[in-house]
C-alpha cells in the first residue's frame, strides 16, 4: 500500500494530498502467516513484519539504514498466523530538508523484498511526504509551486510502476494509491488568536489548530463561556457535545474542551503560525477529502467509484490478503464494488431500475386494460344477425 503525505499498499498518502502506497499479494486462506513490509515514516523508517523468523539484514545490504530494532506484535484471533515478529529499521542523521532516503530508493528497496526475499513479501507499504509538505508551506492555491510539486509525484509514480513492470510484478500486485487526508488555503486574515480571549494561565492547550484540545486549570464552564465567545469561526465544544459523526468523545486523553476552527482558520497563540495551509478540518468538507486508486488482479479496470470513508479501506485490504480483520470502524460492504470476486448492487443503479421497471409494467398495464376496454364496447354500426327462420331478409 502507498501513501504520499502521498501513501502506497503498496501504499500512496496524499495531503494536497499527503501520498502512501500499499502492495498487496493475495495470500490463499488458511495459507499461514502475511509478510509485510513498510518504508517511510519520515524518510528514514522500513519495517518488516513476518510470521516466521528471518535473518537481520547486514548493514552492507542496506547501506542507508542504520540500526534494526525488533518488536513483538501478538497474533490477530481467529487469524491464520502467529506471533509477529516486526523489524524496524532506521536509518542515522537526516539531511536539511529531513529526508535521508529518497523515494527512488525506498522503491528499489520495497520491490527487492517483493521479488526476491524468502519466504516472499505479501504486504508492503511505501509512504511519501509530499504534496504535504509543499502544501503547508505554500497553500493548495500556490499553482505554479504546487503544480511543480504534482508534477514531480507524478513522475515518482511513474518510476514505482515501471520499476514493477520490469520485475513483472505489475499484474500480480494489488496496488493502493490513497492519502490520509485533503489540505485548504490558510491566511494571515484569518487567524484566531485566543490570547485575545482568555488568559494562558488559566488553561493548557495539549493541541493546536484545526482542532485545538484545551485542559481548564480553572472551572471547565468558565473557561469554556470565555472561549465559546471568542470568534464565530471556531466551534467550541464540550467532550460530551462532540458530535457522534467524529468518533471523538469516550477516550480518556480526549480533552475536556474541544476547538475545531472553521475552514481556513487557524487557532493561535500570540498570532503564531507560518502555514499556508492546513488540514484536519471537519471531516465533510470537500477540501478535506483524500483520493484512492487502485490497480491490481482483485479490483475492476476502469470502474469508478463515488465515496467511500477512508477506515473502509482496512477491511477490504484484509480480504485481499485473506486475514481476519480486528474490530474496526470501517464497512467492507462499501467497498464490494471495486473487486472482482464480490457481487454488489450499486444502490442509485439498483433504485434507477427498480423505478424504471415499475414504470414500464405501469405503462404496459394501462395499455392493456385500455385495449380490453376497446374490444368490449359494441359498434353502433354492426350488422344486423339473420334468425335461423327467417326464410328471406326483410326488405322494404
Amino acid at each position: 500500500m502507498m501513501s504520499m503525505e502521498a501513501a502506497f499498499s503498496l501504499s500512496l498518502k496524499n495531503d494536497a494530498n499527503r501520498d502512501s502506497c500499499a502492495l498487496l499479494r493475495r495470500q490463499q486462506r488458511g495459507s499461514g502467516a502475511v509478510r509485510a513490509v513498510n518504508c517511510g515514516a519520515d524518510a528514514r523508517y522500513c519495517a518488516g513484519v513476518s510470521g516466521r523468523a528471518r535473518p537481520r539484514p547486514s548493514p552492507s545490504r542496506f547501506p542507508s539504514l542504520a540500526s534494526t530494532h525488533e518488536y513483538r506484535i501478538p497474533p490477530v484471533p481467529g487469524s491464520a498466523s502467529a506471533e509477529f515478529r516486526a523489524v524496524a529499521r532506521s536509518g542515522g542523521s537526516c539531511g536539511g530538508d529531513g529526508m535521508s532516503v529518497s523515494f527512488e530508493e525506498r522503491v528499489n528497496n520495497i520491490t527487492t523484498w517483493l521479488s526476491n526475499s524468502n519466504p516472499p513479501v505479501t504486504f508492503a507499504t511505501l509512504y511519501w511526504e509530499e504534496p504535504d509538505a509543499s502544501g503547508h508551506k505554500y497553500g493548495p492555491e500556490d499553482k505554479e509551486n504546487m503544480h511543480r510539486v504534482l508534477k514531480e509525484i507524478d513522475d515518482l509514480i511513474g518510476y514505482l510502476v515501471q520499476k514493477l513492470k520490469m520485475l513483472g510484478l505489475w499484474e500480480n500486485l494489488n496496488v493502493i494509491i490513497t492519502s490520509d487526508h485533503g489540505m485548504t488555503q490558510c491566511s494571515e486574515n484569518r487567524w484566531i488568536n485566543l490570547d485575545l480571549c482568555i488568559d494562558r494561565s488559566n488553561y493548557s492547550l495539549i493541541d493546536l489548530s484545526p482542532v485545538a484540545a484545551v485542559l481548564p486549570k480553572i472551572n471547565i464552564t468558565e473557561v469554556y463561556e470565555k472561549l465559546k465567545n471568542c470568534s464565530p469561526h471556531m466551534n467550541v465544544y464540550l467532550k460530551k457535545d462532540i458530535p457522534n459523526r467524529y468518533y471523538y468523545q469516550h477516550n480518556d486523553r480526549i480533552q475536556p474542551i474541544i476547538l475545531v476552527a472553521d475552514e481556513g482558520w487557524t487557532i493561535v497563540l500570540n498570532k503564531s503560525s507560518s502555514k499556508l495551509g492546513d488540514h484536519g478540518y471537519d471531516n465533510s468538507l470537500p477540501s478535506m477529502h483524500p483520493f484512492l486508486a487502485a490497480h491490481g488482479p482483485a479490483f475492476h479496470k476502469g470502474y469508478k467509484y463515488s465515496t467511500i470513508n477512508i477506515v473502509d479501506i482496512y477491511p477490504m485490504m484484509c480480504h485481499i490478503l485473506g486475514l481476519k480483520p480486528h474490530p474496526n470502524n470501517g464497512t467492507f460492504s462499501h467497498t464490494k464494488c471495486l473487486l472482482v470476486d464480490q457481487w454488489c448492487i450499486n444502490l442509485p443503479e439498483a433504485i434507477g431500475i427498480v423505478i424504471g421497471a415499475l414504470l414500464a409494467l405501469t405503462t404496459l398495464t394501462c395499455l392493456i386494460i385500455i385495449m380490453q376496454n376497446r374490444l368490449s364496447v359494441p359498434h353502433p354500426f354492426s350488422r344486423l344477425q339473420l334468425q335461423e327462420d327467417d326464410d328471406d331478409p326483410l326488405i322494404g
